[in-house]
């Protein structure tokens, strides 16, 4: 990690439109006091992950009463929402290059970045086919868009008179959106990987953000993602220093170990080992586990959960092992996951998403208690980067998920 560059910490509130958003921006407001959490995040989803055979109370308690895992806020119109009642807070949204244009999205940046004295971020990926297809709209232009949105959003910011510039899929005429700029540049970061991605993100944007441990599960492998990433960027005249580098750590946390074992064998836990436990399938052969699905199967370019039948999803929770679903998630007591954090820290990771997929699976009493064990991570966390030091800490290639 930078010396220069504290560590920040992003939490995830609730995004189901069953939920008021009187309750959804006092949830912000509470993150926001803590303190601890530089970002309230939202997410840009059409739809959730589970098949709907899978909404069932036996599996999610809250199935009982509300119909559907569905329904769904707009990630852009719920963040404003939050911050017309926390104009200081920092937010963090996740959206896709394809379903919006730059200019559109430009506008809406610099919108919220008005509503909030902190700080506005948005992470752009390539896109799901999840996502994009439903609505018509083709995944096979995520990197072009991609590009285009990158390239835009600088261009925009930096426009005091109208401009054009030609892009993939979209060309710029004229287009102004006047001067009023707000006191923070919002921050542009990308999701993913991949050369094509990463040369994009290394010559346009301000971070990347990629899944832990779905996507890096060894520390030390990867640091080495990371230093090949800043010397990208040093070859541009970048400096690594003013780069983000986030890890979206999914987690399962509770101080009860049997509530923990209790979610590994949950079909809810199990669907998500099979579809992105390790977003490249092939990952799993290096853990010496056979994969749900071939290993050329890709999350973001094959899942449609709309398309599954109960009798499918029956059949890949079949060749889901609890072993995989105790590899995609960390696990244990606050204090236990932020163990299995450090070394990435260590390694250069600058900023998490603390996204605990347990709730989902709890009775609502101890579910509203969740946050208060996030916190305790993130508390762990930003002590522990305030006081390392370079060097100093073991950063042997442990997997996460194995420390329990």
């Amino acid at each position: 990690m930078s010396e220069h560059r504290p560590l920040e910490i992003a939490v995830p509130v609730g995004f189901m439109r069953y939920l008021s958003p009187a309750s959804l921006s006092q949830e912000a407001a509470a993150l926001h006091a803590s303190g601890l959490v530089d970002y309230v995040q939202t997410y840009d989803q059409i739809t959730g992950w589970l098949p709907r055979s899978l909404w069932k109370p036996e599996y999610v308690p809250a199935a009982a009463f509300l119909p559907d895992g569905d329904s769904i806020y707009d990630t852009f119109a719920l963040t404003a929402a939050m911050l017309a009642h926390n104009p200081e807070a920092g937010v963090c949204m996740s959206t896709d290059a394809i379903r919006r244009g730059p200019v559109e999205l430009a506008q809406t940046l610099l919108t919220l970045g008005t509503l909030t004295s902190g700080k506005v971020m948005v992470q752009i990926g390539g896109g799901e086919v999840r996502q994009v297809s439903p609505g018509g709209w083709k995944r096979s232009q995520g990197l072009s868009s991609l590009e285009d949105q990158l390239r835009s959003w600088r261009a925009l910011w930096q426009a005091h008179e109208p401009f054009s510039m030609e892009g993939n899929r979209w060309n710029l005429d004229d287009c102004y959106l006047g001067m009023q700029r707000p006191v923070r540049q919002p921050i542009v970061w990308t999701v993913g990987g991949g050369p094509r991605l990463m040369d994009l993100t290394t010559s346009y944007a301000d971070g990347v953000n990629v899944a832990i441990p779905a996507v890096q599960a060894y520390p030390q492998s990867h640091g080495e993602w990371i230093r090949g990433v800043k010397s990208q960027l040093a070859d541009k005249g970048r400096d690594p220093d003013d780069f983000g580098f986030g890890g979206w750590a999914v987690i399962l946390c509770h101080e009860d170990e049997s509530v923990i074992d209790r979610a590994l064998d949950n079909p809810v836990v199990r669907w998500e080992a099979a579809i992105w436990g390790r977003f490249n399938n092939g990952d799993w052969a290096k853990e010496g586990i056979e994969s749900a699905f071939p290993t050329d199967w890709h999350y973001a370019m094959k899942f449609r959960p709309m398309k599954i039948s109960a009798s499918e999803a029956q059949e890949i929770l079949g060749r889901t092992s609890r072993q995989m679903a105790e590899k995609c998630m960390l696990h244990g007591t606050p204090a236990q996951i932020a163990e299995q954090l450090k070394p990435f820290v260590d390694q250069g990771v600058n900023w998490f998403s603390l996204t605990d997929f347990l709730p989902i699976m709890l009775d609502p009493e101890d579910a509203a208690r969740s946050h208060e064990r996030t916190l305790q991570i993130a508390r762990m966390l930003k002590d522990y980067g305030q006081h390392r030091h370079v060097g100093t800490r073991n950063t042997e290639s442990v997997p996460v998920g194995a420390a329990r």
